[in-house]
């Protein structure tokens, strides 16, 4: 066992004051008034140079555009840009990501994905407790199936060709995970299962209920109460186990996430597969600084990207 020297103790001091005395990189979005926000497009009022033309936009681009970062293809990517830290003159601190995110902060580019239709989703059933979530009966699919491999030519028509796939251990994720890892030639070394924070937002005593009326009712809910922060709206309460949570309880999971994400890697293509619309569009929000309350409008659908 290594002994503690004194002045060992002294350049620890050093290093933790070096590291508390680096530049944040984050800073809080004022605000993302200005755009007319529909389910499918946006008129924004300006354009990417900044020369007060209008641009139809899709809602890929608005959260590009909201987080200052653009991509080449229609694929949801929020791009990394790795500060020269001595033209800077300064170390970029590694910890708990911040939202919303400054442009530049991100060190991985960062893929977002809704997993395929699940036989509950043809079966209409909303299912959130995550003791169920690997219930085979609730894999992809041949309609999900479809939907993945439609993905998988997506990413390969705009090259990208991610080096991480993280997924949710949901069967349909794993389904999903496994299909593009074969479609793309991922190694199995970096398909890497998420056991708790990319489960989606607890139901409550609405688990269990038909998807697209609960979903509505949820969405209401949300758009009425959760406030910007997502802090309100909260389903009611079940004895079954299934937790009734708010879109703040999903903030903090996905803020743990992305905290893991970035200190594990540095300079990957990360796609992240989510089993439910609503978490990939909240992660979207949250970097781009969307007002939570909005975060339905930008809803997945099953398998995409």
């Amino acid at each position: 066992m290594m002994a503690y020297s004194p002045t060992m103790n002294n350049f620890l001091l050093v290093l933790l004051l070096t590291i508390s005395a680096a530049p944040r990189r984050c800073h809080a979005f004022s605000s993302y008034g200005g755009c007319g926000i529909s389910k499918r497009s946006v008129e924004l009022n300006s354009s990417k140079d900044g020369d007060g033309g209008g641009d139809e936009m899709t809602r890929r681009r608005l959260l590009n555009v909201l987080a200052g970062s653009f991509s080449s293809g229609p694929v949801l990517s929020f791009h990394r840009f790795i500060r020269n830290d001595q033209a800077n003159g300064g170390a970029a601190a590694m910890g708990l990501v911040q939202f919303p995110c400054k442009p530049g902060t991100l060190m991985n580019n960062y893929h977002l994905m809704r997993a395929g239709q699940s036989g509950l989703e043809e079966q209409n059933i909303l299912s959130t407790n995550p003791l169920f979530l690997t219930n085979t009966e609730d894999g992809l699919t041949s309609l999900g199936i479809m939907q993945v491999e439609d993905a998988c030519r997506q990413m390969i028509a705009s090259n990208i060709n991610p080096s991480v796939i993280k997924y949710s251990l949901a069967s349909k994720c794993i389904d999903t995970a496994n299909t593009i890892a074969n479609t793309l030639m991922v190694g199995r070394n970096r398909i890497v299962p998420e056991f708790t924070f990319m489960d989606p937002r607890g139901a409550g005593h609405w688990n269990g209920k038909e998807l697209l009326t609960t979903e509505a009712a949820l969405f209401a809910l949300d758009a009425t109460e959760a406030g910007n922060d997502g802090r309100g709206g909260r389903p009611p309460p079940t004895e079954d186990g299934t937790a009734n949570e708010t879109l703040f309880d999903e903030v903090i999971r996905l803020r743990q996430l992305m905290s893991i994400l970035e200190t594990q890697y540095s300079g990957d293509d990360i796609l992240l597969i989510f089993p439910d619309g609503t978490s990939p569009a909240l992660l979207s929000c949250l970097i781009a600084g969307v007002p939570l309350k909005d975060v339905h409008v930008f809803n997945f659908l099953p398998g995409e990207i």
